[in-house]
């Protein structure tokens, strides 16, 4: 027998399932609408289709495309909303992201995931700079990247982070942002929770170096997947032989047996040479060497370290010889050296051959550490541009940054030997 409570149940529960039927439909289509697509988000996203368009681009899209360079990050947001057709089929929303991906390092990746990847890329030759263009996107691709552009405070890659850091180290916000990038989490794994570094010492490291220097070991750990201490080592030799104090401080730091035991002596005094501006970990480190049975030119330019960064007398302590100076800072003094005698052979018995003779050895002298500027290539500059600006050679520069070709991109690092 039917009650008028179980009959007032059924009705609320067929109401109930009327009503979520009608909010599935509802999200169905504004899922539909927003470029995500059931059948696509099951599987894995589309690849873009990457096409290299020749170097004849008509002249309208080519003065279009120019005159966007002139215009601000601001200006260029705001023409995202922008429909009127240019040429081709490309609106001016169209040359305003181009513009934005291809010389503001937007983060278009990020803008635009999963489903709403773009599935086409053209790209075309403007003033000997490569612009991608996204043909093919629809409002809901606008409307993703405009949304993506409000709620985040940088919207730029990993190397665009990295470029403005490098202009702008003190910006913490932007400093924060760039921890969370893939290309500096490989590193943070590197280093470990037990290594105890900061990521504070972390971004001084990476910002020392090129984009590229760190991008590489990115690259190298997605394949082997190695997170030794041998990795990190030859990680922080990599750059310290590009003079770097940061790494110089974390591998003296991190690793100090290594770096008072197993590099050579010209590695050893590359290492001390860089660690000029630490003052403190430069002279515990010089000591170190002086203690250790290295040759007369380590100890050598161990001294002049330890002179050159002295609060005072560092004159006096410049001509001190090894076991003084390890004595004035408290460290075990070494026993005294004896002279070694050489009686010459084959000579006369006169009074003068029966004299002995001293051995001297003079020592090498010691290798000047690597020293390198940093510059940002701007807008139109080439490799020839910057030599004559600098008075270095275009080869030297190559090296310096390890560059199999001469094309620069505007906002990249570079380092220029002196």
């Amino acid at each position: 027998m039917t009650t008028p409570t179980t009959t007032w149940h059924m009705r609320a529960l067929w109401a109930s399932l009327f009503v979520n039927f009608v909010l599935v439909l509802f999200c169905a289509f504004e899922w539909y609408g927003a470029g995500y697509f059931l059948l696509t988000r099951a599987n894995y996203p589309p690849k873009v289709t990457k096409e290299i368009v020749a170097a004849q681009v008509p002249a309208t899209l080519h003065d279009a495309l120019l005159s966007m360079r002139d215009k601000s990050d601001s200006e260029l947001e705001l023409l995202l909303s922008d429909r009127s057709v240019v040429d081709q089929g490309y609106c001016v929303r169209d040359l305003a992201l181009a513009t934005l991906v291809s010389s503001r390092y937007f983060y278009l990746e990020k803008a635009l995931p999963g489903a709403l990847v773009p599935k086409q890329e053209r790209k075309l030759e403007v003033e000997k700079s490569v612009v991608k263009l996204f043909p093919g996107l629809s409002d809901a691709h606008f409307l993703a990247i405009r949304t993506f552009i409000q709620a985040e405070s940088y919207p730029y890659t990993p190397e665009g982070l990295f470029s403005k850091l490098v202009g702008d180290p003190q910006n913490e916000g932007m400093r924060i942002a760039f921890t969370m990038t893939p290309h500096f989490m490989a590193v943070r794994g590197l280093f470990g929770a037990d290594a105890k570094v900061p990521d504070s010492e972390l971004v001084e490291l990476l910002l020392s170096g090129s984009f590229s220097d760190g991008e590489q070991f990115v690259a190298s750990q997605k394949k082997a997947a190695d997170f030794s201490r041998a990795a990190r080592q030859k990680f922080l030799m990599h750059y310290v032989t590009a003079g770097s104090p940061a790494a110089a401080a974390l591998l003296v730091k991190l690793d100090r047996g290594f770096a008072e035991t197993k590099l050579s002596d010209s590695q050893a005094m590359a290492l001390l040479g860089t660690l000029e501006t630490k003052p403190t970990v430069c002279q515990e480190y010089a000591l170190s060497l002086l203690e250790s049975p290295r040759s007369d030119a380590v100890w050598k330019y161990a001294t002049s370290m330890i002179a050159k960064v002295a609060t005072k007398d560092g004159a006096a302590l410049a001509k001190m010889p090894r076991r003084e100076i390890l004595v004035r800072f408290g460290r075990k003094a070494p026993p005294l050296e004896k002279t070694k005698v050489v009686a010459a052979k084959d000579s006369p018995k006169t009074p003068e051959t029966k004299k002995a003779k001293v051995a001297t050895f003079a020592p090498k002298p010691a290798p000047k550490a690597p020293n390198f500027k940093t510059y940002v290539v701007q807008q139109g500059d080439s490799l020839w541009r910057i030599s004559k600006k600098f008075g270095v050679d275009v080869k030297q520069i190559m090296m310096a940054n390890q560059l199999e070709s001469e094309a620069l991109k505007p906002g990249s690092v570079i380092r220029i030997p002196s």
